[in-house]
């Protein structure tokens, strides 16, 4: 199995359907009413600026297959504030944008890698894709501060995060529709120099 950037020869159809899949309430109601969520996920995927650019997604490959990524950012990453394009489409692609990702871009950026997606495909579950792309993730970044935020009902991310040493560092209120109850979501930290003691 190959860890390694997103390209632009990769495809992004794959890519698609893992982020959509990545939570139960961003996706399925950013796309609710559009059919072709696909295609302009694809367009968000090409386009330098959006959270889903591909030179922020870590991929783990086997056989061509997309077996499961991670998207990340850093302070370094560039973003830009122009999501016109979409926005025009369809008034839950403009709520989510406006509500979710300019805010979640704006105030995760200092001092620490952000990973906002994190999934496998169903066929490579069980196979520890999600350790191996984090591992290859920190690996790459040793000397860096490491944050995330997680549903609080999905114990299993949160116990692989915590393998990780992250830790619970706060609690906030999550994305979800309109008028709709938010979700109860973890923010966790990873912070390197508590690494460092803890193998000292």
């Amino acid at each position: 199995m190959e860890i390694r950037k997103a390209k632009i020869t990769d495809d992004f159809s794959q890519i698609t359907t893992l982020i959509y899949n990545t939570d139960k309430y961003i996706y399925p109601y950013m796309f609710f009413n559009t059919k072709n969520w696909k295609e302009i996920l694809i367009d968000m995927i090409k386009t330098k600026g959006t959270l889903f650019y591909y030179d922020n997604i870590l991929l783990a490959v086997e056989n061509e297959k997309i077996a499961g990524i991670v998207i990340f950012f850093n302070q370094n990453t560039y973003f830009s504030k122009d999501y016109s394009k979409w926005q025009n489409i369809d008034k839950n692609i403009d709520f989510t944008i406006k509500n979710y990702i300019l805010p979640t871009i704006s105030h995760k950026l200092y001092n620490s890698i952000y990973i906002s997606n994190v999934c496998v495909n169903s066929e490579f579950r069980g196979q520890g894709i999600s350790k191996k792309l984090l591992n290859h993730l920190f690996e790459t970044y040793k000397d860096t501060n490491f944050e995330l935020d997680v549903l609080s009902d999905n114990s299993i991310a949160i116990n692989l995060y915590k393998s990780f040493n992250f830790t619970i560092t706060g609690e906030i209120k999550g994305f979800n529709a309109r008028y709709k109850r938010k979700p109860k979501v973890f923010n966790m930290k990873r912070n390197f120099l508590q690494k460092l003691n803890k193998n000292t």
